[in-house]
């Protein structure tokens, strides 16, 4: 397999994961493990602003379709006081037409459920480097 992304570039990086689907999350947290990185869980959207102003955050997993805030509201709060951190949309709405939403939203980029590691692995080194 080629791989010539360096993904030692995620080791020790603190990641905000926003996902209420417990199972979404174990998946994430054991892709992510295995690069080093720190993890936070925010089960909801007012969750993931909460830890997005406590701590430093060096990127975000958002996912969309989440109780109390969602994605699309927990993002545009998150850029009111944090305008760098790169924020990742990683949702079931994977369609051409939410990719385009989404996106012109301002969140920096669209991964589609389900998760394949390697397109995320890759995308979050994209913007670590």
């Amino acid at each position: 397999m080629n791989n010539t992304v360096d993904r030692s570039i995620l080791n020790t990086k603190m990641i905000l994961i926003c996902e209420d689907e417990e199972y979404n999350f174990i998946l994430l947290d054991s892709i992510l493990t295995r690069h080093g990185v720190n993890i936070i869980w925010a089960k909801d959207g007012k969750q993931a602003v909460d830890h997005a102003q406590k701590f430093h955050i060096d990127i975000v997993l958002m996912d969309i379709k989440m109780p109390v805030m969602d994605g699309i509201d927990a993002f545009r709060e998150i850029r009111k006081f944090n305008k760098q951190v790169p924020i990742i949309a990683q949702t079931a709405y994977a369609l051409k037409e939410d990719r385009d939403r989404i996106l012109n939203v301002g969140f920096d980029e669209h991964i589609g459920k389900p998760i394949k590691s390697q397109q995320l692995l890759d995308v979050m080194c994209r913007f670590m480097s």
